[in-house]
């Protein structure tokens, strides 16, 4: 439980310290060193703060790149714990997607276009299934963000999905 709270603490740490004027070499080493042994904290906490801070997707991914296979499947594995935790409602008062569920589908969408080693087979496993089963339509929306951003495409349809 201690080495747990230190992980967590750490994250937060290595976190305050991502910003542009830090070199991206040292973030990655730290990074690689925090998620070597705790690697499900440590993307369980960087999904967090990507789900709520769209600003951060782009150096969270850049820093993620000494990482390795294994450890970039559990940053995929966090994205998607996080985004079977999403209960309350996905839309605001106009009616629109919340910016939680637009954050972290971008940042899956991101995820698995700078690192196409990820395997994306639970992914749309969960997202199939979730959508068949229990008519979950908003989760069609994350396919269609994470598509569309993994492929570069503008104009696709999400009745087509």
């Amino acid at each position: 439980m201690a080495s747990m709270m230190n992980a967590h603490r750490s994250i937060k740490k290595w976190s305050g310290s991502l910003n542009i004027d830090t070199t991206m070499k040292q973030l990655q080493k730290q990074l690689k060193k925090l998620s070597c042994g705790n690697a499900l904290i440590t993307f369980s906490s960087l999904t967090t703060d990507a789900k709520n801070y769209d600003n951060m997707h782009e150096s969270q991914l850049v820093a993620m790149g000494f990482c390795s296979e294994l450890t970039l499947d559990t940053a995929a594995f966090s994205c998607l714990s996080k985004l079977s935790e999403m209960t309350d409602s996905n839309f605001d008062a106009q009616g629109n997607y919340t910016k939680t569920l637009t954050n972290l589908a971008d940042f899956m969408g991101n995820l698995f276009k700078r690192y196409p080693q990820i395997d994306m087979q639970p992914f749309l496993s969960y997202i199939c299934h979730m959508i068949r089963d229990n008519e979950q339509f908003t989760l069609a929306y994350v396919m269609h963000t994470v598509l569309k951003t993994m492929y570069g495409w503008t104009d696709i349809d999400l009745a087509h999905l």
